[in-house]
This record gives C-alpha cells, structure tokens and sequence, in this order.
C-alpha cells in the first residue's frame, strides 16, 4: 500500500481505512478485502495528518510540504490544494458539520478553511504553540489541541481563541481525543524509560486533571475513544506507543484491560478503532496493523493481531 513509513491512519467506513505515508502518499484500503481502492500523490513531502468528510465523500491530506488537499475519490488530482500554513501542517479535522477543515501547524498557527471554497476563514496564531494534533469536540463547538509547548488547549471553534489552557505538563503533548459526552479531552504524552510516556485525562469543566495512566515505556503518540455506544457500560480508549505495545484502558477504573507487543513494528505513530471494534495502528516500520478487540465469555477483553498490510 505504501512504500515508506505510515504516518497516519482513521476510520473512514466499515474496514476501511484512510492513511498518509512519508512516501508522500495518501491511500484508502479496504482491509477486509485486502485491497486498495484508491491512491492519490499530489504532496512534494511526507502526509502527516488525513480527515475524512463521510457526507461528502472528501478527504483531507495534511503534508510536510506545508500544504492541504483535498481529494475526490474518483479523482487522481486534489480538487482543491489549500496553502498558507508556513511549515509543516501537524493537525487536522472536519467539523462535526463537515463544512470546516481545521488545521494546525509547527508555524504556532491555528487555520479554518471552507471545504467547499477552499477559502480560509479563519486564523490565530500563538507564540510557541507548536501544534501535534487538533480534535473537534462532538457538538463542534470548540477544537482540542495538543503541542510541543508541552500545553493541551481548547479553542473556541467560530471565533479561533483559546478558551481553556490546562496546566503544563512536564513532556511535549502528542496526541488528543475528546470524550463522546465532551465533557474530557484525553491527550498522551512525549518520553522514555517510563518517564512521561503517559496518556493524561483532563476534566473540561474543572480545566485540571482528572488522572494519569501510566504503563507505556516509551512515547505515547497516539490514542483514541472506543464509540461509546459499542461499550456502554463503561468508557473505553485506546493508546499506541513508540514501545510497539497498543493498550485498552477502562477510563473509570484507570485500568489497563489489555495489551499487546507488536514485535518489529517500530515506533506506532497513529491509531484508529472502527465501529464492529475492529482498530489499526500506523507504524513506522511494518505498515498498518489491523487489531480486533474482543470480549472475552469471562468478561475479560483481549487486543487480537487479525491482518497487516
């Protein structure tokens, strides 16, 4: 599917996943079929991000080339190459409206671009905000944000100001998701030797940390909520570390459910967890992992290696 590290990966539909490559390409696979159904180049540079509007049928690549396409399914060439951003773009995401890309950047900026026109709507930049991921919250209200000032923000979504800044952690923040209800932002974190290396729930009301979980030994770079409605008793995420290890955490109980080496894979770069629990992890070595989370007749969950591609 790619010739180089993968970098990123979601869940667009039902087994099938949209990931960007240091290869400089963007691909769509279906991993039940096991084939590719789409590849698209266009990027000068590594993709770092991809977002995907399901009602539109578009999809968003976010580049080192410092550049934003957006891509048709049936179309070869990007419908529209978004530029502004002065380095590499580090965060991407649809609004829940799937009318707004937001994207952030190692330039400290925040942009808002029109998915139709292409047009930017908005922008802010903030000193030393270094930008790893950007999320929506689920009513589209306000965009979690994660960087490399070591911070996890909130903005406002219409206006692109900064509403919560939650205290400073000690490691840089590499990823973020938000809960279903938007009530915590979840967000993981930079270091080694089981230093850092943790992923870190915030309280949005409360703006401070509810608690840490700690296991990985490496950095964190990447988690992801279970859909609520698929584990309703309880709250469920995931995380993906550079110790190539995925790990299952019961938010409530701040237990470690499950967990699982992938020997060889190198560092795990992004994760995403599909709606029959079927997840795949990005990796810098050995391409994209398909993993299925089970359910156990004893109640037990286990992280099961179903494919690679």
């Amino acid at each position: 599917m790619h010739e180089d590290s993968v970098m990123c990966v979601i869940a667009t539909r039902r087994n099938v996943c949209l990931s960007g490559s240091k290869d400089n390409s963007v691909s769509l696979f279906d991993f039940e079929e096991g084939r590719q159904l789409q590849s698209w180049r266009a990027h000068t540079k590594e993709v770092t991000k991809v977002a995907h509007s399901p009602s539109h049928d578009l999809f968003v690549s976010g580049s080192r080339d410092k550049s934003v396409c957006v891509w048709r399914a049936d179309d070869a060439q990007p419908c529209m190459n978004l530029q502004g951003h002065d380095l590499v773009v580090t965060g991407l995401a649809i609004n829940p409206g799937e009318s707004v890309v937001c994207s952030g950047s190692r330039d400290n900026s925040m942009r808002l671009w029109d998915l139709f026109s292409g047009s930017c709507i908005n922008q802010n930049t903030e000193s030393r905000n270094l930008v790893t991921h950007v999320k929506y919250s689920h009513d589209g209200s306000s965009i979690a944000q994660t960087g490399e000032d070591k911070e996890v923000k909130l903005w406002d979504a219409a206006t692109l100001q900064i509403t919560i800044r939650f205290p400073r952690k000690q490691y840089i923040q590499t990823c973020c998701d938000v809960s279903a209800d938007d009530r915590y932002v979840l967000s993981t974190s930079n270091g080694f030797g089981g230093q850092g290396c943790e992923a870190t729930l915030w309280d949005i009301r409360q703006k401070a940390i509810v608690c840490e979980y700690k296991g990985h030994a490496e950095t964190v770079g990447a988690c992801a909520y279970v859909p609520s409605h698929l584990t309703p008793e309880n709250t469920l995420f995931l995380t993906a570390s550079n110790d190539c290890s995925v790990r299952l955490w019961n938010q409530q109980t701040q237990e470690c459910l499950a967990s699982l080496a992938l020997c060889g894979s190198g560092p795990l770069t992004s994760i995403a967890v599909f709606e029959n629990l079927s997840v795949c992890v990005a990796s810098l070595n050995q391409g994209v992992f398909v993993l299925q989370l089970v359910k156990s007749t004893q109640g037990e969950w286990l992280i099961q290696h179903t494919a690679q591609f």
